[in-house]
């Protein structure tokens, strides 16, 4: 029995079909563009002249075809979000992302599609390729098709970075799938069921994937799958056109409609000798008797052949048909009203309906994907690439990111929007920086918020710097209140704790740089200098006196423990090559993984060869014993104020000094917010610091405070073990630079 549609296979992510003599092929792409609605003119422009380059590089010969259609339930994403947010441990995590599932389930999804199926007959002598043993005994030419197909994909792609687009390869199941939903509109209302499981590869396309009944119905297009069907095509070209005249027909929300744009590209020395042929004879008309109307037409074919001959445009043969159906016929009338009034505002753009079952059912069977060599000639219209560019409807949904889900957002067409901040997969995968622009009001608070909680399953550990507690719902989930930096307050930041970690150069650095900047910077470079390299020594000085002094209070077992691990850390940094502060850190998580491991290092030695270690590296020992303090043992302000007091050298500078830290001390004029033993929370898979509290008028002290939590919080990020998943987020960026070496800090954040 003879069928009414186009047959053919799937073979290597190839469709394949019996086009006399030899035969064809076509693929698939997904284009993924830019909104170009709200664009400026230069962008429209560039977009344009992006897509004139691509049809001037489509191949003589190929055929194309730009299809737009609207899928009416993309529920694959939010099933994988579901899956995902089963993992999650954190309670509050659980509950956003089940009642953002739930939120984006119920707002009726939408996700306009649109792809570029692109193809071209097989050379050379061969059977029809529709028969099974002739693929199988032609595989180098089904070889050689890819190789083709994938060389334009690359084509593709280039011409689309150019206006942030790209083209994703449609495999073999997308195919499947979309042949199988263009001919059965029901599966819309199974998202659960995938016609690729149940495909046979032995079989045709149509064996596979058309499974209801098709009849005309009078007066009015014909039904397939228990849907009424209406076709129509332009049979005249808007008399002008611009970027996004074809862009007005994607907002008309019509769930059943389908546009096809069907290019074939002609030969250009055809069209030319064609055009001369008509000219000449205008010419002689003209000849005989003059003609204004013959004169213009005259000078438009000139104009055409001058285009035409020196390659600014490209001559096309494009057929646009549009199919709509629906589930009853009032729903399928009202469509197609709305569609007749929008075609009309194209610019004088006329239309033709066709009405008689037969034609509508040819229109319908160029709308399957692939299908280019229809023998039903339609409304072929002559282009050129400039307008034709503007022809095609390249307008589709921004789907975010297409592989794993993280998080879901709303698009602007109802559509689900991936954003994911790791990219790649396993051990290649790298993080992504962020930047949330937008003017005060919008909402930048809220999507951040909303991106941090849907991704908590993802990550160890997250800091947060802001002003204005815009993320405290998000901290407070995960059981950790913020800390807030008040004049007046109870918590206490003390830049002397180590915080677990042995003393580094980095830590009496920073303290270097904090104290400095507490006594004011001086504005001789000279004398800054000065200051800072006597803050330097003492700082130094008073750590070793502490460690000495601390010391004498263990025991002796305590100390050759320590003295062990000093010596194990000492051998692991000349081993690897690297720092004694990352030789601590890779120990550490060694012991945690290898214990038994870590123990017998730690034994070895013997007792002279201990000694000998302490005599020779007693710095090096009293810098690793900062790392077994608790919090109450470590320095604080106090204590170095009053260590500048009682310094015999350069008495009366210290003293200065130490009269300068006093509104910074306990009892100051910043009460505790600097001096004492530290009482925040700094372990927890959260760390959040707020400095909106602190006036504008407290400008230097908010400089201290940011200062001093960034540097911090930058050391205990290096402390994490490197296989942790660990996230800064800066709020309010701009006043976060006004803290001295934000600029450089931040900068180190993103390398």
């Amino acid at each position: 029995m003879t069928t009414p549609l186009p047959d053919g296979y799937v073979v290597n992510d190839l469709l394949v079909f019996e086009v006399p003599p030899h035969g064809a092929f076509a693929g698939g792409w997904y284009l993924e563009l830019p909104d170009l609605q709200t664009a400026s003119y230069a962008q429209q422009n560039r977009v344009q002249d992006a897509l004139v380059t691509l049809l001037h590089q489509m191949p003589e010969g190929w055929r194309a075809a730009v299809q737009w259609w609207e899928d009416p339930n993309p529920a694959d994403r939010l099933l994988r979000y579901h899956a995902e947010t089963e993992k999650a441990k954190q309670p509050a995590t659980r509950f956003i992302r089940n009642a953002n599932f739930l939120d984006l389930h119920q707002r009726g999804l939408r996700y306009k599609r649109l792809a570029l199926f692109a193809g071209t007959n097989f050379g050379g002598r061969a059977a029809p390729w529709v028969r099974k043993r002739a693929i199988r005994h032609h595989a180098e030419r089904l070889a050689q098709a890819a190789d083709a197909l994938n060389q334009f994909g690359q084509t593709l792609n280039r011409a689309l970075e150019i206006i942030s687009g790209r083209a994703v390869r449609m495999s073999g199941p997308e195919l499947i799938r979309r042949w199988a939903h263009t001919l059965n509109p029901s599966f819309a209302q199974r998202p659960s069921y995938d016609p690729v499981k149940h495909y046979e590869a032995n079989r045709s396309l149509l064996d596979n994937c058309w499974h209801s009944e098709l009849r005309g119905q009078r007066g009015q297009g014909f039904i397939l799958d228990g849907h009424s069907h209406l076709a129509l095509s332009l049979k005249r070209l808007p008399s002008s056109t611009y970027p996004t005249i074809a862009y007005r027909l994607s907002r008309l929300h019509l769930h059943g409609l389908t546009i096809t744009v069907h290019l074939r590209r002609l030969p250009r020395d055809v069209v030319i000798a064609r055009t001369q042929r008509e000219l000449d004879r205008i010419n002689q008309q003209l000849a005989r008797k003059p003609d204004e109307r013959l004169a213009v037409t005259a000078a438009q074919l000139e104009e055409k052949i001058r285009r035409l001959a020196s390659g600014e445009v490209v001559p096309f043969e494009l057929e646009v048909s549009f199919v709509i159906k629906g589930k009853t016929p009032e729903e399928l009338s009202e469509s197609a009203t709305t569609l007749k009034s929008a075609i009309h505002d194209l610019d004088g753009a006329q239309y033709h309906e066709a009405t008689l079952p037969a034609t509508a059912r040819n229109y319908f069977a160029k709308t399957l994907p692939g299908w280019l060599w229809s023998n039903h000639a339609g409304y072929l219209l002559y282009g050129e690439s400039r307008y034709v560019a503007d022809l095609i409807l390249m307008s589709g949904s921004w789907p975010g990111h297409p592989g794993p889900v993280q998080s879901l957002f709303s698009g602007a067409d109802g559509n689900l929007v991936n954003v994911v901040t790791f990219l790649g997969e396993g051990r290649d995968q790298t993080p992504q920086n962020m930047i949330v622009l937008g003017t005060p009001g919008v909402g930048k608070s809220l999507v951040l918020n909303k991106l941090l909680r849907e991704t908590e399953l993802l990550y160890s550990f997250t800091a947060i710097i802001e002003e204005g507690l815009a993320q405290a719902a998000y901290t407070r989930g995960l059981g950790t209140e913020p800390f807030v930096a008040r004049l007046d307050g109870v918590q206490t930041l003390n830049a002397f704790d180590s915080r677990g970690l042995p003393l580094s150069a980095f830590q009496r650095s920073a303290l270097t740089a904090t104290v400095l900047r507490m006594t004011g910077m001086p504005r001789e470079e000279d004398h800054e200098r000065r200051r800072s390299a006597l803050i330097a020594r003492h700082v130094a000085r008073l750590y070793e006196d502490h460690a000495l002094d601390r010391l004498r209070c263990w025991s002796a077992e305590q100390c050759e423990a320590l003295v062990r691990h000093a010596l194990v850390l000492h051998d692991w940094s000349a081993e690897h090559g690297c720092s004694q502060l990352d030789a601590f850190l890779d120990f550490r998580e060694f012991q945690a993984a290898h214990p038994d491991e870590a123990r017998e290092r730690l034994a070895r030695g013997g007792e002279d060869a201990v000694r000998e270690f302490e005599s020779r590296q007693a710095v090096q020992i009293h810098d690793l014993a900062y790392a077994y303090f608790r919090p109450d043992e470590h320095l604080t302000l106090s204590a170095f104020r009053e260590y500048l007091e009682l310094a015999p050298e350069d008495e009366e500078e210290c003293r200065w000094l130490a009269t300068l830290l006093t509104p910074w001390c306990r009892g100051g004029n910043c009460g505790v917010l600097f001096d004492g033993v530290s009482n925040v929370t700094l372990d927890g898979p959260v760390v959040h610091y707020e400095l909106g509290a602190l006036s504008e008028s407290a400008r230097d002290i908010k400089a201290v405070v940011g200062f001093q939590t960034i540097n911090a919080e930058r050391q205990r990020i290096l402390s994490l073990p490197r296989a942790w998943r660990k996230r800064f987020i800066i709020e309010e960026v701009s006043r976060f630079l006004d803290v001295p070496g934000a600029e450089t800090i931040l900068r180190e954040l993103f390398e």
